[in-house]
């Protein structure tokens, strides 16, 4: 059963010099392609997540853990570095993954994180070990 939920907005678009150059729906198809071996993973497709200046978006959700939105993909490549993120997410009690573990495709992509309802408080972040 799936325990980590990736969201996939399908309509996002990302733009360069005002063309769109990668779609929501590619990125949707690509990941859902790389997360097919995982048991732990399910990817959704969500009609828009409001982050159209950051497209394409992603979301990490999880019960009781913290949901991380990331954006600026644009390209397929990224789709594995989603799922490896995805089962380390999965693996905390959490979702925090410090920066250092994350798929070098997900640094400095970060839109937002946010708490899962009831929750006490953030981890600790040591200095040097920013989010974005």
């Amino acid at each position: 059963m799936a325990e980590t939920t990736i969201y996939v907005c399908k309509t996002c678009a990302f733009k360069q010099d005002g063309d769109v150059t990668y779609t929501g729906e590619a990125l949707l198809s690509a990941t859902e392609a790389a997360a097919a071996e995982t048991e732990t993973i399910t990817v959704r497709p969500v009609s828009c997540m409001n982050n159209c200046d950051r497209g394409c978006t992603v979301a990490f959700t999880g019960l009781g853990k913290l949901t991380y939105v990331f954006g600026d993909f644009s390209s397929d490549a990224i789709a594995s570095d989603l799922v490896a993120y995805g089962v380390l997410y999965n693996e905390r009690e959490d979702g925090f993954v410090k920066l250092g573990e994350r798929p070098k495709g997900l640094k400095g992509k970060i839109v937002t994180r946010v708490p899962p309802f009831g929750f006490s408080g953030f981890p600790v972040i040591e200095p040097g070990e920013n989010e974005a």
